[in-house]
């Protein structure tokens, strides 16, 4: 009996060899497992998500206990209540003309009040202000020293 022995050219492609073999395996559980996934895929869809609750319906504590808070809607920033400014000419541009009313934005709120006018309180821990936002009026206003942003020693 003879051994046999492989030559240097059949080593050198045995591993490329098993590279494709692994590689084909790999793309074939691919296109096996595809549809299990896309079927996995229908059926979350048919058991439904819940559907969104109603804002005017959001209160805490949730029933059956006695709701103590309520939902109305969102402030989202001053802009909300100031609507549109005046825009300034190209010729203001061009002097060097500066804004009156520089506006003040919430950058870290920290509290939240509300009265009994619909007028909310909403302290600002970077600004050191306390913004209120008037809803009825549609108006913000300012309590604190807006212009001195000096820490106190």
């Amino acid at each position: 009996m003879r051994a046999c022995r492989t030559t240097g050219e059949e080593r050198k492609s045995s591993p490329a060899l098993r590279r494709w073999w692994q590689q084909s395996l790999a793309a074939l559980l691919m296109l096996l497992l595809c549809p299990a996934w896309s079927l996995a895929g229908d059926q979350s869809k048919k058991k439904g998500t819940p559907k969104p609750i109603p804002a005017a319906k959001l209160v805490w504590p949730p029933p059956p206990q006695r709701p103590r808070v309520r939902y109305v809607g969102e402030i989202t920033g001053v802009e909300q209540f100031q609507g549109q400014q005046k825009k300034r000419s190209w010729m203001d541009r061009v002097a060097g003309v500066k804004e009156t009313n520089a506006q003040t934005y919430l950058l870290k709120p920290y509290g939240v009040a509300a009265d009994s006018r619909g007028r909310v309180y909403v302290a600002d821990a970077a600004n050191r202000l306390v913004f209120v936002f008037d809803q009825t009026n549609k108006k913000v206003e300012y309590r604190g020293h807006r212009a001195s942003h000096r820490r106190l020693r």
